[in-house]
């Protein structure tokens, strides 16, 4: 199943989001935690919408996006938990303090974090990669809050998708798909509004910071098809930082690297290591306010350089 924003080779079957869930759920049954067991259930929706789409491709962008908030909200009901705080005094007291907009803004947050994760998988283990290590963070900062609750869901999480980033890394044998990124996204920010939400200690800026890869990726690919180029916002495009750190790098200036998983995997390389001292910086400095906007902001500037100068970069590739 190739597309226009694909950096594959061949066809390959888009079900590891089947393999994810049914990991994820009998490590909840093992652990017999029922809290666990009912989120799994409540983010249902956006899976199998996201599942179907994997097999059909026929499944509309506006109902993927409906099935994420309705995922959202009935995740949200049954935990009780809601951003209810963002550290500016003015904005908590007279916005977040009144219970339907803090509500909605986490449904926008669960829902928009859950298709940046989609937007970010374009490379062997990408995705993967960079949601274990971003449970790996939220399980370090549990620990140190002593949440058991949110520790076992991390190490169950965690599990799930090392069992399928094997097959997806380096060699892409099996991908992860709209099911199976809907749901590694959800279930990241739902385990970090979860943090926030029942640790004040924890900076409300701490979950964005960990997680600003996928979310500057998804916010800067709205700009770039609506103002820049005047596409749909959901029409996929191949200008992805990924996409053109293979196409105009990798693909032209390292050709001893197979074209079959060597350039792919060293995609995924690359933006891991770019990510990961941001994402060090959460780890160490994650009460720090400001120290997780600093950082959050720093990356995106980051990103717009190193993103702009693949861009100009000169090589032989032609019209891109």
């Amino acid at each position: 199943m190739l597309g226009v924003q694909n950096i594959h080779q061949k066809n390959t079957l888009r079900i590891a989001g089947i393999a994810i869930i049914s990991a994820l759920y009998v490590g909840v049954l093992i652990t017999r935690q029922d809290q666990n067991l009912s989120l799994l259930l409540a983010l249902s929706p956006v899976f199998l919408i996201g599942i179907t789409e994997d097999i059909t491709q026929k499944i509309p962008s506006i109902y993927r996006l409906l099935s994420a908030f309705l995922s959202a909200f009935i995740a949200l009901s049954i935990l009780g938990v809601e951003l209810n705080h963002i550290n500016w005094p003015w904005f908590d007291q007279t916005i977040l303090s009144i219970g339907p907009i803090a509500i909605l803004f986490s449904v926008f947050m669960i829902a928009g974090i859950s298709h940046a994760a989609n937007v970010i998988d374009g490379a062997n283990g990408l995705l993967l990669g960079h949601s274990i290590l971003a449970a790996a963070i939220f399980l370090t900062v549990a620990y140190q809050v002593n949440d058991l609750l949110i520790i076992n869901a991390n190490l169950i999480f965690i599990f799930s998708l090392l069992g399928v980033f094997v097959f997806n890394f380096p060699h892409g044998r099996i991908f992860v798909g709209d099911g199976g990124a809907y749901i590694i996204g959800a279930f990241l920010a739902i385990i970090a509004l979860s943090l926030v939400a029942k640790h004040h200690e924890v900076s409300p800026w701490f979950p964005l910071a960990v997680m600003i890869y996928p979310v500057f990726e998804a916010l800067f690919s709205l700009y770039r098809r609506s103002v820049s180029r005047h596409y749909r916002l959901d029409q996929a495009d191949r200008r992805h930082l990924h996409s053109l750190l293979y196409r105009r790098l990798l693909n032209n200036h390292f050709k001893y690297l197979s074209v079959k998983f060597g350039r792919n995997a060293a995609t995924s390389i690359l933006i891991w290591l770019f990510t990961a001292p941001f994402m060090l910086v959460t780890l160490l400095a994650w009460q720090q306010h400001l120290l997780m906007i600093t950082t959050a902001l720093v990356f995106c500037v980051c990103y717009l350089f190193v993103y702009f100068a693949i861009v100009r970069f000169k090589n032989r590739w032609g019209k891109f």
